[in-house]
């Protein structure tokens, strides 16, 4: 059997943890400028992350894991997009 390694330990499931936190201090810090639905968007796709990888880091299965970690990148694009469309629509 082969012993999957504690998911907390590795250094990206930290830093997706240090991007979820950054992500909610964020929105509480301009919560007058962002909707309501805004804001819980930007804070679900910052869960979903730390979940993703997470999955991926405990997956066995090299294929699976690796569809995990892709699967979180897009939604790291995706964060950085609606990030940068809600500064843009500030202006």
């Amino acid at each position: 059997m082969v012993k999957v390694d504690n998911f907390r330990n590795f250094n990206l499931y930290k830093r997706s943890i240090d991007l979820t936190e950054i992500a909610y201090s964020a929105v509480n810090a301009s919560n007058s400028r962002l909707s309501t639905k805004e804001a819980n968007l930007i804070r679900r796709k910052a869960i979903i992350i730390s979940r993703k990888i997470a999955s991926g880091l405990a997956q066995t299965n090299v294929l699976i894991r690796f569809k995990n970690l892709n699967e979180a990148k897009r939604e790291i694009l995706e964060l950085s997009r609606l990030i940068i469309e809600f500064i843009n629509k500030d202006k």
